[in-house]
């Protein structure tokens, strides 16, 4: 556990499953994490918890009905700030973007209640207006600000700083689970089958964007290569994931291209959590990223 003065840590830093945060940063990074739920039939898994994506990708192909998700609840969340509480002076719980989850309606609700019983205590929800990986990057940051003792109005403003430059991008297989999920209509998932699409959406203000359409893999891979390049620059620092589900050796290869192009300061490979799987489908390729100037002197 990160400590302050006299043992007690300034900030702690709470989020969400679906923020894909690399399992050995949480433990490092003393990172809070709750998470999402998701629902077979009458079966309810925690999110990485106890699913797993491999199982969950075997669960999802066997499934007659599809799979849904639910937001962790205000009580869950209500008893992670109770707890964390007892050792720091204040907390900052990152969300994923409201339009996209429910995620930060529950938070904000948790927060507004514990705040009834502790009026005098710093908590903030902060609405990243972005998801998945992106969300992720961001999460990391804080919690690096949060080891170096830093305050909550600092690392909140850093955060939206940031967010206004973290982008992402993913490449879908096949619209189908779009369609299950009620994200697209039958008539776009009919039409992209036929067609043999691959979109590649991005999220842009917090809403679900598409910015192209390819017919390969190998063209997912590129043009999120592509997409890189449209921010390079000299003198410049990158933090870097590459997303998949079901996709590994392509990510890695992804990966491998991007460490020989941009020399990233962080690039993690990571598995879509079941959350997220339950909207896209096996065989997503994507990335999260954001770049800053290197200050000198």
């Amino acid at each position: 556990m990160r400590e302050g003065v006299g043992g007690v840590q300034e900030v702690e830093v709470v989020t969400d499953s679906t923020a894909m945060v690399p399992e050995e940063l949480i433990k490092e990074l003393a990172i809070t994490v709750v998470p999402a739920k998701v629902i077979f039939g009458h079966e309810v898994y925690s999110d990485g918890v106890d699913l797993t994506p491999a199982g969950f990708y075997r669960k999802l192909a066997e499934a007659g009905a599809h799979p849904t998700t639910s937001q962790p609840s205000p009580g869950q969340y209500l008893k992670v700030f109770a707890e964390l509480a007892r050792r720091a002076k204040s907390i900052i719980c990152l969300t994923p973007a409201r339009s996209l989850s429910g995620i930060f309606a529950s938070a904000a609700e948790a927060m507004n209640l514990f705040l009834e019983q502790r009026a005098d205590f710093l908590i903030e929800v902060l609405d990243t207006r972005t998801a998945t990986a992106s969300q992720g990057l961001l999460v990391l940051e804080a919690a690096r600000l949060a080891q170096r003792n830093l305050g909550l109005v600092q690392i909140r403003d850093r955060i939206i700083h940031l967010s206004k430059r973290t982008r992402v991008y993913a490449g879908l297989d096949t619209l189908k689970y779009l369609a299950r999920g009620g994200r697209i209509g039958r008539a776009a998932e009919l039409l992209g089958t036929l067609l043999q699409i691959k979109p590649i959406v991005t999220l842009s203000d917090g809403l679900i964007t598409p910015v192209l359409r390819v017919r390969t893999r190998e063209q997912v891979l590129q043009s999120l290569l592509g997409l890189l390049e449209t921010d390079a620059g000299h003198g410049l620092r990158w933090h870097i994931a590459v997303m998949h589900s079901e996709a590994l050796a392509q990510a890695e290869e992804l990966a491998r291209r991007i460490r020989a192009r941009f020399d990233p300061f962080e690039l993690h490979i990571l598995t879509l959590t079941p959350a997220l799987g339950v909207h896209s489908g096996p065989g997503v390729l994507g990335i999260a990223y954001y770049n800053e100037k290197i200050q000198t002197g």
